[in-house]
């Protein structure tokens, strides 16, 4: 009866937080959406299945080049769900739910006695922000990161409003927890757990300060032994990513070859703050702020800044990079909403009418990014379909082999990335698009390699496909060779 009970009471509360996550995932597996696609997403799935074959058998999982947090657990709901694509999926949505109900805890533990406006503004812009809604939906580390990250805030505010050191041990749970789902997350934990362990050192607790730092060592040890041991993946090069210039250029060329953008980097970086399509009405919440004087949490704030900045620093951009700041941007901003709503919407219904607005604009631009993500998994499924027939022979190709061996597809693959080709065998296939590469890989292997050839073999166009992709056979060498 007492668990029971409890179930009830959280049921009561945060409905809502798990409804609407929920609704978005049968929607898109209605729609046939599982999650995966691109190149990273795979890569997960690929490593939650070794590490439940490792978990089941001992079977060594081999290399991965990210932390091992997501993939983790998936594989361990994996065991209930006994599907490694809705596994992936379902671990992003609950995270989601978790980012709700904690954001509305953080907003209450800061501004208390404001649950009604709490739970409304964490549903309009925290469970209906357009990125995060669309990284719910996906099989990668988003969420799940994000999650952690605000848990590790959460208690490090508590320690602080309860005055009670105990606390910080989540603070060092979380902040390593979400190390271990994505290794930038050390920039953004790293001051609150700076500044608790500061305190720990002003008010000496030997005892608890031991048990903070085992916590977190044991937590992030698999970054630095094993085979999944690169702090920031096998192709990180400091000198290429972290430089000052890369807040100012709108292009760059090295191992990533050619990479233009349309803004610098130094507008990007903030997006999370003014972007509609991580909250909206950012600017406007930006605006009285600053007008009316409202104060952030320093260490909240100071983290945000670190961590865009940091962002800046590397030569490409990602909007993936930012969903980590949603929900901490949220709860800096709430005082902004809740003074607007005061000011300007006093009557309830009006309140309401204006909740409706936001929540509709909110949901109408995460269908659209989100839109996004089903597109390109489409056309992955649409790719692995056409190449059926083709399998078990030699493929060369480049970016899409990812997908097509997620897939579940058979061949012997060659990636064109990985090094210059001097002789390429008669009789195998080439799935490749001129278009999609020419520019930005036109002094890499990737486009030396198909101009090799070109110039060198007769190529039999098998197949034209969607996108400028087109499969070809490798017939015989030209006579030159």
């Amino acid at each position: 009866m007492f668990v029971f009970n409890r179930i009830q009471s959280f049921l009561d509360a945060y409905w809502l937080y798990l409804v609407l996550p929920l609704t978005y995932f049968f929607v898109a597996r209605m729609l046939g959406f599982d999650g995966v696609y691109g190149q990273d997403a795979y890569e997960y799935m690929r490593f939650s299945e070794s590490l439940k074959s490792f978990i089941t058998t001992g079977t060594n999982p081999g290399a991965f080049n990210w932390p091992i947090g997501y993939p983790l657990a998936v594989s361990t709901l994996d065991f209930i769900i006994n599907n490694t694509f809705i596994s992936g999926q379902l671990v992003s949505i609950l995270a989601l739910t978790g980012i709700g109900i904690v954001s509305q805890k953080f907003i209450e533990l800061l501004h208390p006695n404001n649950e009604r406006t709490s739970k409304l503004y964490v549903v309009v812009f925290v469970l209906a922000s357009p990125y995060l809604m669309r990284f719910a939906l996906t099989a990668m580390s988003e969420t799940l990161c994000s999650f952690f990250i605000i848990l590790t805030f959460y208690y490090f505010y508590l320690a602080s409003k309860k005055a009670n050191l105990n606390y910080l041990t989540g603070v060092f749970l979380f902040a390593g927890l979400s190390i271990m789902t994505r290794n930038a997350a050390v920039v953004i934990v790293f001051i609150p757990c700076l500044v608790a362990g500061i305190y720990l050192l002003k008010k000496p607790n030997i005892g608890l300060g031991i048990l903070c730092l085992l916590i977190f060592g044991i937590i992030i040890s698999p970054t630095f032994f094993g085979e999944t041991s690169q702090f920031f993946g096998d192709n990180a090069n400091f000198s290429d990513l972290f430089r000052v210039k890369n807040f100012f250029t709108l292009s760059s060329s090295g191992s990533h070859g050619y990479y233009t953008v349309t803004l610098p980097n130094i507008i990007y970086c903030f997006y999370a703050f003014i972007h509609p399509l991580y909250i909206f009405p950012g600017v406007t919440f930006i605006i009285i702020m600053v007008y009316k004087k409202i104060k952030a949490p320093k260490v909240l704030l100071l983290s945000l800044l670190l961590y865009s900045i940091f962002i800046g620093s590397i030569f490409f951009q990602n909007k993936r990079f930012l969903v980590l700041e949603i929900a901490l941007v949220s709860v800096i901003y709430f005082p902004a909403f809740q003074l607007l709503i005061n000011r300007k919407f006093k009557k309830l219904v009006h309140r309401y009418w204006l909740i409706l607005l936001l929540l509709s604009t909110n949901l109408s631009f995460g269908i659209y990014t989100s839109a996004k993500s089903y597109n390109f998994q489409q056309f992955d499924k649409y790719i692995s379909q056409k190449m059926i027939p083709y399998q078990n022979n030699k493929l060369y190709t480049f970016w899409i082999d990812v997908a097509l061996k997620g897939r579940g597809l058979s061949f012997d693959y060659v990636n064109l990335w990985e090094k210059e080709i001097t002789a390429f065998e008669t009789g195998s296939f080439v799935l490749f698009n001129v278009k999609k590469f020419s520019y930005q890989w036109q002094d890499h292997a990737v486009m030396k390699n198909w101009n090799f050839l070109k110039a060198n073999y007769e190529l039999e166009l098998v197949n034209e496909l969607k996108n400028g992709w087109q499969l070809m056979k490798i017939r015989s060498p030209k006579s030159s060779l």
